[in-house]
């Protein structure tokens, strides 16, 4: 095309303008794979919906300001829309293998939230070509309609069109609905052209519009003149003009088609100049017809000028060069070629979009923890969302469905608290991924205990236990108040069972020594109660607790139906806490002490506890210890407001349940009432120095003041609208963020935190990726936490482990439980009593009784190897030795130390007794001199321990050795049938003497029961102590008691003269 015309030729320059030479053309085929090869293909994966954002550019103008932007590179930009029976795939690259980095940015900045595929594809062209999709090609050549978003065609189309940039609008997903299912291509490669040669074609365009301008229109004049002689002196002239403009629309269109060319090159040096080849392919030759259809359909329209948009089949035998198909484009009309689909294909995401900040929070240097990459559209800024570490003691909220990253975030948290001397403690309810930390640098240290799992790391927590320190102590009546509430959070309790519970709970501490008024314990000296909690077992167990109920719930008076709920219902949920290793851990005497667990990072699994409800009771323990622990710490000035601790609370809605905290005025609201009792703890332990981190999968079930009371609040992928709501509500995020979070990508989170006045967007690193391979096994933690483990803390009873052979982990739980059942077993608590009694007052019968435990032993557990014989019985020895000082200790009011000592004194003996006896021998006839010694010792100490002035009964006053038998005796006072057939003596024996004289026989047939080889005074002795205790049983008045003592008392010397 010459750049200037002189006397244009009106035809031929229309022909020229419109390139109707190629009407009659047919497009050359040849090997377009190699166009496709080698280069750096760049996959679009999706878009994200920026253009749908208040503030947001519009779309078109994105995509053309992206294509302008590139057009400075100088090298080809190349596009190519690849559909099959999967999907559809989208490329964009530039000839150029250095410029993947730039092209990325590009696209990145152009569409913000942009999803790109990792990685380059080189071999694009080769694999289609092996696919057979160049078997039948085609070309498009012309200039793309560019229709307005909204659809609208109604504009005004004056002489000169309005090709605004904005009036681009989504097209290729009509190509790609309307080929769902084939087999084809769409490629487009762009050249640009130098600022030389575009000003040399604009100017070019604007020298023919010059000469052109003339010959569109002209002026046509005529005059006519007529002189005529109407008389002799006289003439008659007459004239016309006639004046008209003649227009030649030939070369009126050819002007508006030169104006709107001329248009286009002055657009296309501002934003720059392409010359563009647009080919489709396909390897089944019917579909060719519908691609070349729908594409004329998609970038055809009336303003396909000056030339229209043509398509071709390409023929091997055309001899038309291929150039001749290429067309030039400015960057506006390009990018309507180029338009990355605003729909989603199968192949093609749309994923949601919001702006979130960007700048980040001032920094502390040195003292922040940096949680996550500030994300900008999804690309890193290059700066870190930091908070400063002081912040945590202001608690933190992790929020996110499975699977979004919550369990990464608090890993990669951890890790840095750690770094920074922080330890930590984690409470999982499920899964056991934290104990993988174990393999990062600096945490070999890593505490993990199984809760539950005896035979890995079992824990022992004892809920009665509070914290003693030198600087003082928590209230024994405020602990009471906490272990209330966490009954009630964990446990469904009716009317009126929590009444009873805390009438029980009161009561056990009470048995124990334990003043609610002062809150010392009565049975330690004041000096002691530093060192008491693990010297003795100064509180109350989960068995105490069971035996309690029974006996309050009697006393209370309800209605036998009532009574009967109530016990059940409140000892069927104790005693589920007391089964198998369960048991172990909670009815313990003594806890693996605060200070341990927090002096350096722990993990405690919940895994292995089933029931939620019991999951609950073990969160609720441990808030409530932490809480108790960190206030005794300030009382003794060890605690500040500097963070000190984090804890971590996965599934905190197990204990911190969203529950009504007000009800109606008759209405008891005691879950309501438990639960705000914690999250009041959550906020005030912030100011002992306790950072708290929460964990959850639903935020609806959370108690609301849970979510409030957080300052940091990092928000994972949330699908439901309801969390995100209330989620969006306390990090002030608006409509489309709140929209947004529901597809956000693993790792990925919406932070905010004090001092910002909006939410960031982060990407979180992927921490447990770097762990994957170092899974910690129980084994591993078996053999890690063995040393810790190993110790009394763990004994199932006072010197059990160094007693009991090991078999597995610390104990046999085989010989543990045999032991037990036999404990348990109804004859027992009589057989103990007998042998216990009988021992103590005569030394022989330490080896002799014996046998009747023996007895029982084998009744209940027969055919028993020796040695497993011996080791049940050795572990009925420690459990019976210890629940019967326990006891005795609390009903005879001994100091801790004093019951201690008896305790140690009677297994001393009586251990080396079962040890030595063969299991088909007689038993040694008497003890050795140093044990006799010890023996003798305990005995006198024991009977001065339980001797008192005054009895507890009217006739304890014809007792010489006051409570020395009282107990032993009492358990066969509540056998009913002694107690008719006494009551059936007083009430039908007409005789008194014949009456005394019964009751005296039946009560020294009691004694002869209580003990064994002992001296006859001693029977008698507890013959009348029998009599003394059945007095107050019968109902009988002091008077009456003492008359039926003394009668029985002469009755019974009578017999013994």
């Amino acid at each position: 095309m010459s750049e200037s015309i002189v006397t244009p030729d009106i035809p031929q320059l229309l022909a020229a303008l419109e390139r109707r030479a190629l009407d009659t053309s047919a497009s050359p085929s040849g090997p377009l794979w190699g166009q496709l090869e080698r280069i750096p293909w760049v996959r679009v994966l999706g878009l994200a919906r920026f253009w749908e954002a208040p503030t947001a550019p519009d779309f078109a103008q994105s995509v053309s300001d992206w294509v302008t932007g590139l057009s400075g590179l100088g090298q080809p930009l190349l596009f190519a829309l690849i559909g099959g029976p999967r999907g559809v795939q989208i490329y964009v690259g530039i000839e150029d293998l250095g410029a993947e980095a730039l092209l990325r940015a590009s696209l990145a900045a152009a569409f913000p939230g942009i999803l790109l595929e990792e990685g380059a594809a080189l071999t694009l062209g080769s694999s289609l070509e092996a696919l057979g999709y160049f078997n039948h090609q085609g070309r498009l050549t012309g200039i793309p309609d560019l229709k307005n978003l909204s659809g609208d065609d109604s504009r005004n189309r004056a002489s000169v069109p309005q090709v605004t940039v904005s009036a681009v609008q989504p097209r290729l997903e009509r190509l790609m609905r309307g080929l769902y299912g084939r087999s084809w291509g769409y490629f487009v490669r762009a050249t640009p052209l130098s600022a030389r040669e575009a000003l040399q074609r604009s100017e070019a365009y604007v020298a023919q519009l010059s000469a052109i301008s003339g010959m569109v229109d002209w002026q046509q004049s005529k005059q006519a003149q007529e002189l005529q002689t109407v008389g002799p002196n006289r003439q008659r002239s007459e004239s016309e003009s006639l004046n008209r403009t003649v227009t030649d629309y030939r070369a009126r269109r050819c002007r508006d088609l030169l104006e709107r060319q001329a248009l286009r090159y002055q657009i296309g040096q501002a934003q720059g100049l392409w010359t563009v080849d647009v080919h489709c392919f396909t390897p089944d030759a019917t579909t060719l017809g519908p691609l070349r259809a729908l594409l004329s359909a998609v970038f055809a329209g009336p303003e396909s000028s000056p030339e229209p948009v043509r398509t071709f089949a390409s023929r091997l035998d055309s001899r038309t060069p291929a150039e001749d198909f290429s067309t030039v484009l400015h960057s506006g009309e390009l990018a309507g070629l180029l338009q990355l689909p605003a729909q989603e294909f199968p192949g093609y995401r749309i994923t949601s979009y919001a702006p979130f900040d960007t700048d980040p929070l001032p920094a502390e240097a040195g003292q922040d923890i940096n949680i996550g990459k500030i994300l900008d559209g999804g690309r890193p800024t290059g700066n870190w969302f930091l908070v400063p570490q002081q912040d945590l003691v202001k608690h933190g909220l992790v929020v996110g469905v499975t699977g979004s990253g919550k369990t990464n975030t608090l890993f990669y948290i951890l890790e840095k608290c750690w770094r920074q001397g922080i330890p930590f403690l984690v409470v999982e309810p499920a899964k056991s991924e934290y104990r993988d930390l174990r393999a990062v640098a600096g945490m070999e240290s890593l505490q993990v205990y199984t809760l539950g799992d005896e035979t890995v790391a079992p824990l022992r927590l004892n809920p009665f236990e509070f914290e003693m320190g030198p600087a003082g102590r928590i209230h024994v009546q405020t602990h009471i108040d906490y272990l209330k509430s966490v009954f009630n959070a964990a446990f469904i309790l009716y009317a009126p069972m929590p009444y009873v519970l805390e009438t029980c709970l009161h009561e056990v501490y009470q048995d124990q020594g334990w003043d609610l008024t002062t809150g010392l314990n009565r049975r330690l000296s004041p000096e002691l109660h530093v060192t008491a909690a693990q010297s003795w077992s100064i509180f109350p167990t989960l068995s105490d607790l069971y035996r309690k109920i029974e006996a309050v719930v009697e006393r209370l008076g309800y209605e036998e139906r009532i009574k009967m709920d109530v016990r059940a219902g409140l000892q069927t949920r104790v005693g589920s806490l007391m089964l198998g290793s369960k048991g172990l851990m909670l009815d313990t005497p003594h806890s693996v002490p605060m200070g341990q667990l927090l002096s350096r990072p722990t993990v405690l699994e919940l895994e292995r506890i089933g029931n939620d409800d019991e999951k609950a009771f073990l969160i609720g323990l441990l808030l409530m210890r932490l809480y108790e622990y960190r206030r005794l710490q300030s009382q003794g000035g060890a605690a500040g407001m500097h963070l000190q601790h984090i804890a971590v609370f996965e599934e905190a809605h197990r204990l911190l349940k969203n529950v009504p905290t007000q009800v109606e005025t008759e209405a008891a609201n005691v879950k309501g009432q438990a639960v705000e009792v914690f999250t009041n703890m959550l906020s005030e332990i912030r100011a002992y120095g306790q950072g708290v981190l929460i964990a959850e999968q639903i935020p609806t079930k959370l108690a609301p003041d849970a979510i409030k009371n957080t300052n940091l609040k990092l928000l994972h992928r949330i699908v439901a609208a309801d969390d995100r709501d209330i989620m969006g509500g306390t990090m002030n995020l608006d409509e489309p963020q709140k929209r947004f979070v529901a597809s956000l990508p693993t790792g990925r989170a919406v932070a905010y935190a004090e001092g910002a006045d909006g939410a960031f967007l982060l990407e979180i690193p992927n921490f447990k990726r770097r762990l994957e391979s170092q899974r910690a096994s129980d084994r591993m933690i078996a053999e890690v936490m063995q040393p810790v483990v190993q110790t009394a803390l763990y004994d199932p009873a006072p010197g059990y482990c160094d007693t009991i052979e090991r078999v597995v982990g610390r104990f046999d739980s085989g010989l543990h439980d045999g032991a037990l059942d036999i404990l348990r077993h109804p004859d027992f608590p009589r057989t103990w009593a007998r042998y216990t009694l009988s021992a103590l007052l005569s030394p022989s019968q330490v080896i002799q009784g014996y046998r009747n435990l023996l007895t029982l032993q084998r009744g209940l557990t027969g055919g028993l190897g020796a040695n497993q014989e011996q080791q049940i019985m050795l572990a009925l020895l420690l459990h019976a030795a210890a629940e019967h000082f326990a006891v005795r200790g609390r009903q005879y009011n001994w100091a801790y130390p004093v019951a201690e000592e008896l305790r140690v004194s009677f297994v001393t003996v009586l251990a080396p007794v079962v040890r030595q006896y063969p299991a088909n021998e007689d038993l040694p006839t008497c003890l050795s001199d140093a044990a006799l010694s010890v023996w003798q010792a305990y005995a006198v100490q024991y009977q001065q321990q339980v001797r008192r002035e005054v009895g507890p009964f009217a006739a304890c006053v014809h007792c010489n050795r006051r409570c020395l038998y009282r107990y032993e005796v009492a358990l066969w006072v509540s056998d009913r049938v002694l107690e008719r057939d006494f009551s059936t003596i007083m009430r039908d024996t007409r005789n008194d003497l014949e009456m005394w004289k019964q009751l005296a026989q039946i009560s020294e047939r009691m004694a002869q029961q209580v003990v064994v080889g002992v001296d006859a005074s001693i029977v008698r002795e507890i013959a009348l102590c029998y009599a003394t205790q059945m007095g107050p049983r019968l109902g009988l008045s002091s008077i009456n008691q003492l008359k039926l003592v003394s009668n029985i008392s002469r009755a019974l010397a009578h017999r013994g003269a």
